[in-house]
């Protein structure tokens, strides 16, 4: 027997209407699901280019920066060179200009007269005037001071004789032993005195050369200072009747 429907009360769906309706919501829940899926994969696609484009820039940077440093270390390096460069110049100049040898060699001479004929005594001074001591060398080196006689040609011109009378500088210690060199301190005089026996009267050519040691010469061209190879000087002197004190210049 068929139920009646009481009048008044409302009507509800059924669930076959329900069931209609899923298969709608599936698609668009898919549909959904498939845009947010795009959105999300294009998000990831953009976000992940932005950071490569961001890492590549921080090592690009980094790399710049890296450059930089190293260029600034390369040039305090420089300038580190240069500065000592020109302190190293500084102090050598200091050094040319404070290493000055300046030597002078003056020839004094007396002559004494007796029954066996004229003794001719010579003083030879070496005196630096440098700042700097200097050394004198003699051995291996020609003796250094001579006595020529002097002749005069047609023109009556002076022309010292071809064998003199050579000295060599002995050794203060030991007279009979040749001296091997003589240091010359910076503001000191050094003298040697020589002796000769001279049989006649005449003009007399008194001559001294002393050496420059050869590693005084080479040290001092290393702060420009160029030495002569030698010091030298030449005084005439006169030996008449009766004998006179011989102090004429060169």
């Amino acid at each position: 027997m068929p139920t009646a429907m009481v009048e008044g009360t409302p009507s509800t769906p059924s669930r076959m209407d329900i069931r209609a309706w899923v298969p709608e919501m599936d698609i668009w829940l898919k549909i959904i699901g498939l845009i947010v899926g795009a959105v999300w994969a294009f998000f990831l696609l953009f976000y992940l280019r932005q950071r490569a484009s961001v890492d590549t820039e921080i090592r690009k940077k980094e790399s710049e920066i890296e450059i930089a440093r190293k260029k600034l270390e390369i040039e305090l390096a420089a300038d580190q060179i240069n500065t000592q460069k020109k302190e190293f110049e500084i102090k050598e100049l200091e050094l040319k200009t404070r290493k000055q040898i300046g030597v002078t060699i003056d020839i004094h001479a007396d002559v004494s007269a007796d029954n066996k004929g004229y003794t001719l005594i010579a003083t030879v001074a070496i005196t630096n005037h440098g700042n700097e001591a200097t050394r004198i060398r003699w051995k291996d080196e020609p003796p250094p001071f001579a006595i020529h006689p002097v002749n005069f040609d047609v023109e009556g011109k002076a022309q010292p004789g071809d064998q003199p009378l050579s000295f060599s500088v002995m050794q203060t210690r030991n007279l009979n032993q040749p001296a091997v060199s003589h240091i010359i301190r910076a503001g000191a005089t050094e003298t040697l005195t020589f002796a000769a026996r001279l049989r006649a009267p005449g003009l007399y050519l008194l001559s001294f050369r002393g050496a420059t040691a050869k590693d005084v010469r080479v040290d001092a061209v290393k702060y420009g200072v160029l030495l002569p190879a030698a010091y030298t000087a030449n005084r005439y002197v006169y030996v008449g009747e009766p004998p006179a004190s011989a102090n004429s210049s060169t």
